[in-house]
């Protein structure tokens, strides 16, 4: 062995148990790059690319001392080759992606091992967007798709959301325990109640054709033993989309808390809920605890022994204890000045055995409207443009197009669709 390497070895002391294979190396040239798996190799590659560069991952298995970071200065796919087996297995941490202003960011194909601590995500993506104009819209979507997120044994969360970006996460398996929270959807802060919602638009955090399970997957299928996970929570004037996807032991979660600032758009819809096994508890479908949105025509298999379970709205007064209603309770809408505004939730067409419920100063037919099917009018107040013509207006939600439209390199492509009231004044701003 070589005084070289020997001194590398003490270098690097309990990070290598000896020297660093020839194969360790990033290829190519842009427009593609080739890596092996280790943390060194990804980041020169990543270093070296141009923003739009393809960089796919040799198969294997690594554990990054840190988060590999995809800066704001270039969007880049990084793909694991062989992605459609998750060929490549990563522990320790994972990726925190910056959104650039025109090119997208995807991560593909990899398997993530560890369970993480709030603020220590596998993936944490900071939506570093200028602006978004009706002339311009399809600025930096990023996507994770057709990943695989293993065996958190904590209460720890895989994939961290910030900055009201557009992004898509969208054919991944998730596995979770009972009330783990995998992924958080953490919004903007208070100026996320303030700037304009476009209900049936693409300028949200969209979740698609996900597998959650509540215990561990095999081959695809789910072998429960948990009582249900919180797939998705959001936060901070976050606006989601959850949709066709399969809940196998798993709920929705809109969040609001006492002196937080609340979640403020949801839209859940062809949902597939499953109790596994048939007569498990599941506590919930969705606990919708702020802002406002719609929920319809999800399903479920299987009998659930829980008899409190239910799609819930619910408010401060008696769920979290705030005393008064607040006005990003549900049903609350737009706020410029601060005051309350009335922008009801709906729900309809939903499994009959998914029973809905309000609580804590939630008023049917007022915060929210049940009906069997879609109202052919909803109101809203969500924007500058329906404050000025009087809130709460009229309007006709339809549902984004599905799935999300992608361009020809699999990078979300909300350009190519026309988009109903697109925005033109979106606040955005970087959660960290």
């Amino acid at each position: 062995m070589s005084l070289r390497c020997t001194k590398f070895k003490l270098f690097l002391l309990l990070l290598l148990a000896s020297c660093p294979s020839v194969g360790a190396t990033c290829t190519g040239s842009s427009p593609n790059w080739t890596s092996t798996i280790d943390q060194s190799s990804v980041n020169t590659c990543i270093s070296n690319a141009s923003s739009g560069d393809t960089i796919t991952v040799s198969a294997g298995s690594a554990s990054w001392a840190s988060q590999t970071q995809v800066p704001n200065t270039k969007g880049l796919s990084i793909l694991c080759a062989g992605a459609t087996v998750n060929t490549c297995t990563l522990s320790g941490h994972g990726f925190d992606v910056e959104q650039n202003a025109s090119r997208g960011t995807r991560i593909s194909g990899f398997t993530f091992t560890k369970s993480f601590a709030p603020g220590d995500s596998t993936n944490q993506v900071n939506a570093a967007i200028p602006s978004y104009s009706a002339s311009l819209p399809g600025d930096a979507p990023a996507r994770f798709d057709h990943n695989f997120f293993m065996d958190p044994t904590t209460n720890g969360v895989y994939l961290n959301v910030g900055g009201n970006g557009v992004v898509l996460f969208d054919h991944n398996s998730v596995e979770g325990c009972t009330a783990c929270e995998p992924i958080h959807n953490l919004g903007v802060g208070s100026s996320g109640w303030t700037d304009d919602v476009f209900p049936g638009s693409a300028y949200q955090f969209y979740l698609e054709d996900n597998t959650f399970c509540s215990g561990t997957l095999s081959a695809g299928v789910c072998i429960p033993g948990g009582g249900g996970i919180s797939a998705i929570q959001s936060y901070y004037g976050a606006r989601t989309v959850f949709r066709h996807n399969t809940m196998d032991m798993a709920y929705v979660d809109q969040h609001g808390t006492c002196g937080n600032v609340y979640a403020r758009w949801w839209e859940v819809y062809n949902n597939s809920y499953f109790i596994l096994p048939d007569g498990a508890s599941l506590p919930d479908y969705a606990q919708l605890r702020g802002g406002s949105g719609v929920i319809f025509n999800n399903t479920l298999t299987g009998t659930n022994l829980s008899t409190s379970a239910d799609i819930i709205l619910t408010e401060g007064t008696s769920f979290n204890g705030c005393g008064s209603i607040v006005p990003e309770s549900v049903g609350g809408g737009r706020e410029p000045s601060g005051a309350r505004v009335l922008s009801p939730a709906y729900v309809w067409g939903n499994a009959a055995a998914i029973p809905v419920d309000f609580d804590g100063g939630v008023t049917l037919n007022r915060d929210y409207y049940l009906s069997t099917n879609k109202p052919s009018s909803l109101l809203r107040c969500e924007s500058a443009a329906d404050a000025a013509a009087g809130c709460p207006v009229s309007y006709n939600y339809v549902p984004f197009t599905y799935p999300y439209p992608l361009t020809a390199n699999g990078l979300p492509n909300p350009a190519s669709v026309t988009a109903v009231n697109p925005p033109t004044n979106l606040q955005v701003a970087s959660v960290k």
